[in-house]
């Protein structure tokens, strides 16, 4: 069975695996959830949140196309947080 990545979250576009066919020819997994010109973020909730805040180290994990986050990165909505 294949795991597609999910779409963008922002705009819903449908993305594409980034190693469909190294993975497949390496391991047979079929797990194809990386995306192509997208990135994947995770997440560990926020105090604050009423969606997302377990206390039991869960994450969520959400796919933004390329298109969508350098629009973001652009008018100031997403920003790059240094260490």
């Amino acid at each position: 069975m294949m795991i597609s990545p999910m779409p963008c979250v922002v705009c819903g576009k449908s993305l594409e695996p980034v190693f469909r066919y190294e993975v497949e020819r390496s391991t047979g997994l079929g797990d194809y959830r990386q995306p192509a010109q997208a990135n994947t973020l995770f997440g560990h909730g926020t105090y604050g949140s009423e969606v997302f805040d377990p206390l039991d180290g869960s994450a969520i994990r959400v796919n933004i196309c390329d298109d969508c986050l350098g629009r973001a990165m652009e008018n100031g909505t997403a920003e790059i947080a240094q260490p």
